[in-house]
């Protein structure tokens, strides 16, 4: 495939993006996407003029649509799950597990979280946004690799996204009652003790 090489123009209006969308992303987290400025935004990005915003994305939704989509741990997650198939299961499961759980030490990713999920319930069609981007995508991915593990012979037939539902579920519920609603039952969990149950009993029932 023939590659386009990139104007030094076009260099930096990427890196001009990217700048403003990891700004945005630190000021969306800190004041909400309603208590966030544009001049709040350009301050946080080290730009003159807040309406250079507007040369990169049509509104505030926009910018927070793209916010989203360039939110670096389901990108991350993504790529991992993409990398899974051929992997034996209690490798590549405890591995995603690892990575996925890891998500939460970072402090600004805590924030992120809460703020999507926060506007998630409040604006319906960001929800359905968050939706596509983030869980229906890893969902999909881990599928594929429920399906590969099936045509091995190494899985119960079932259907492939019910079971990623399954997989995922508690990961997610273990990130957003300790780093969210900050559980001091769930804090007093190993991690790697959490990782290896879950795991566990998730084979237990999938494997044939």
């Amino acid at each position: 495939m023939k590659m386009t090489k990139l104007s030094n123009r076009q260099i930096l209006a990427n890196q001009k993006k990217a700048q403003i969308l990891e700004a945005a992303l630190r000021v969306f987290s800190a004041k909400g996407v309603a208590g966030a400025s544009n001049k709040d935004i350009a301050r946080e990005a080290g730009i003159a003029s807040p309406g250079l915003i507007y040369h990169y994305f049509a509104d505030k939704d926009d910018l927070f649509r793209n916010v989203l989509e360039s939110f670096p741990p389901p990108i991350e997650m993504s790529a991992l799950a993409e990398k899974m198939i051929g992997i034996e299961p209690e490798k590549a499961l405890r591995d995603f597990a690892r990575a996925y759980l890891k998500i939460g030490e970072d402090p600004l990713v805590c924030d992120a979280i809460r703020l999507f999920v926060g506007e998630a319930l409040r604006r319906e069609t960001l929800g359905k946004a968050l939706g596509r981007i983030v869980p229906d995508r890893i969902a999909a991915l881990i599928a594929k690799y429920f399906d590969d593990q099936m045509k091995r012979g190494n899985f119960k037939q079932a259907d492939s996204v019910s079971l990623a539902i399954c997989f995922i579920g508690p990961l997610f519920a273990n990130l957003l009652t300790l780093r969210l609603l900050r559980s001091d039952l769930i804090a007093s969990i190993d991690i790697d003790q959490f990782i290896e149950t879950h795991v566990s009993t998730f084979l237990n029932g999938a494997k044939c």
